[in-house]
């Protein structure tokens, strides 16, 4: 079984577990100030963030008597239970919870009812959660979750460290670029994305796994083919946004070229904490048009997207929010034909604002434009590193 040095990353949820452990550990102590003892957890979250491994440190940490059921019948679980009762202070550990037969979560809550008071702690996992039924997730065992999503920046950077050490990467890799390509991504999608790069390498011919494996495999995995024929217009459209988010202080994860004709910008998430983050959001957005239009002329219909999604977003901050000024929102005259007139006034007006800011910072910035479309000329993708190191070398010529 598995120790807390074990789990990487993810400190608020280590420390909720910690906290569990120490009054499974210590059950006597918190009874005595008359504290009431959770008598289980429900650990929860998308497909391969570690529930089982999480399951598996609490078990083991608690210092308890484990008892897992061999099988998820009616005779597998009430035998595992009845031995875990026989055996407190014990733990009862029901894995991938939400894959059970129906059938047999009436049973699950009857038994649970009746272990009730008992020192057993049930620890359970499921990856959807809305499939079990209210009964279940309302009893008093289920008092207790424990939420896990897919690691944070910094988070991920420990694991897939961890992961690749015994991977057979080139000397290329780049584990911070590859966190920037595999942003929001689960362990066992890295696994995935590994798995499937390392057939690419194989049918290469190649020694070792190299960067160029893994982030086409990364595409694939989103159903994305890199392009094999450069788009000029494509790469401006994508530099525009690039060089814009830069320049507004964004981080840069990676500019694609698709074979569809299609490409894409991708930047570091981050959270929107004020209007002036979304205006940010809204002048880079526009940028890809701003530059497709500067350098070629006219965009393509791509840009148009951007532009309509973008559109209905501000809309919304003038009509809910009254983002720019309360003259904009009068409840008396809501959705009426002077409201919805002088609401399609203004955001073609902030529409325009943006476009203008977007389009100045390309005009402004034109070497730093040719620099990113130039490098992609060569391969038809940019990742992390890459995209900084251009800007970097542009900010210090400009000094």
């Amino acid at each position: 079984m598995p120790s807390f040095n074990d789990i990487l990353g993810y400190e608020k949820q280590v420390a909720k577990l910690k906290s569990i452990c120490d009054y499974l550990k210590n059950t006597q102590r918190y009874e005595d100030f008359g504290a009431h003892i959770p008598q289980g957890v429900l650990i929860s979250g998308e497909g391969g963030v570690g529930k089982t491994l999480f399951a598996e440190v609490l078990a083991q940490e608690s210092q308890r008597n484990i008892y897992v059921p061999q099988g998820k019948g009616k005779r597998a679980i009430s035998k595992a239970l009845k031995k875990a009762v026989k055996d407190v202070p014990s733990v009862f550990l029901l894995d991938d919870l939400d894959f059970y037969p129906d059938e047999m979560y009436d049973l699950l809550v009857d038994l649970f009812t009746d272990i009730y008071g008992d020192d057993v702690f049930v620890i359970a996992t499921a990856t959807n959660v809305e499939n079990l039924p209210e009964s279940l997730l309302q009893n008093i065992v289920f008092e207790e979750r424990l939420v896990l999503d897919v690691p944070n920046f910094a988070d991920s950077k420990l694991i897939f460290n961890k992961y690749f050490s015994d991977k057979k990467v080139a000397e290329d890799f780049n584990l911070e670029d590859f966190c920037y390509i595999a942003q929001n991504c689960s362990v066992s999608t890295v696994d995935d994305i590994y798995n499937d790069a390392s057939i690419y390498a194989v049918r290469d011919r190649a020694e070792k796994v190299t960067m160029d494996h893994l982030f086409k495999a990364a595409m694939a995995f989103e159903n994305h083919t890199v392009s094999c024929e450069f788009n000029e217009s494509i790469a401006f459209h994508e530099s525009g946004h690039a060089i814009v988010d830069l320049l507004l202080d964004g981080i840069a994860a990676y500019i694609v070229l698709n074979d569809d004709d299609s490409g894409f910008y991708v930047k570091k998430t981050r959270g929107i904490k004020s209007y002036k983050d979304r205006q940010r959001d809204y002048i880079q957005s526009f940028a890809g048009n701003a530059c497709e239009e500067f350098f070629m002329g006219e965009s393509a219909i791509g840009g148009y997207i951007d532009l309509g999604r973008v559109s209905q977003n501000i809309e919304r901050d003038n009509k809910y929010l009254a983002c720019q000024g309360f003259e904009y929102y009068d409840s008396t005259e809501l959705n009426s034909p002077a409201f919805n007139d002088a609401l399609a006034k203004k955001v073609q007006t902030d529409m325009q604002s943006y476009y203008d800011s977007a389009r100045k910072m390309v005009e402004d910035n034109k070497p730093l434009v040719l620099a990113l479309v130039e490098a992609l000329r060569k391969r038809n993708y940019l990742l992390h590193s890459e995209i900084h190191k251009i800007y970097d070398e542009y900010l210090k010529s400009k000094k």
